[in-house]
């Protein structure tokens, strides 16, 4: 469930990250073991890159630790990531009901965020298009 106070919460190795600016991850002084991204889905490429920034192949202090897994929730929404035409039917519904949500900023974030991460050699992800898509990488 998503923490819509801005707060950062840890329960146990997960952490959450619900609004709060991406550089706020560089004051996580402990490793987790999997960072759970769920809202404010424009932050989701530079949440990504605060992630792997302070995760180096170097050792030393890490966010992430080695083997841990970033969730990221919504990265499809309902599929207009990947199809924003006329042929998925959830655009057409989107256009007609919200239509300034439809086709947002965060549209073009998502996207690049899936395009990040599909992109870096340094993950392995998979994408589980259920409802609005989850994408797993490590």
């Amino acid at each position: 469930m998503a923490d819509r106070t801005g707060r950062r919460r840890r329960s146990s190795s997960i952490l959450q990250v619900h609004y709060e600016p991406p550089e706020t991850l560089e004051q996580i002084s402990d490793q987790a073991v999997v960072p759970n991204l769920n809202a404010n889905w424009s932050g989701y490429p530079d949440y990504l890159d605060a992630i792997l920034a302070g995760s180096p192949a170097s050792g030393g202090a890490r966010l992430l630790r080695p083997g841990g897994l970033i969730v990221a929730d919504n990265v499809l929404r309902r599929g207009i990531i990947a199809d924003d035409s006329d042929e998925n039917p959830w655009v057409v519904r989107e256009k007609k009901e919200r239509s300034e949500y439809w086709r947002s900023s965060d549209v073009d974030d998502l996207r690049r965020y899936n395009d990040k991460v599909h992109g870096d050699p340094r993950l392995d992800a998979w994408l589980m298009p259920l409802f609005d898509g989850v994408n797993l990488a490590r």
